[in-house]
């Protein structure tokens, strides 16, 4: 196993932390979008059924 740096070692933390960052807001923003086209198709459901 070579020594690494502390500053080598800090900068590998803040990508692999930024990059789980990215991840989930991208895997958020997915589960919005997901969640408001249920939404509309569930209000549509809900319109005919109350015709």
């Amino acid at each position: 196993m070579p020594q690494m740096s502390p500053m080598m070692w800090t900068m590998i933390m803040m990508m692999s932390s930024m990059m789980m960052i990215q991840m989930k807001s991208m895997l958020y923003f997915e589960f919005k979008k997901k969640k408001s086209v249920m939404d509309k198709k569930m209000k549509k459901k809900s319109m005919n059924w109350k015709w």
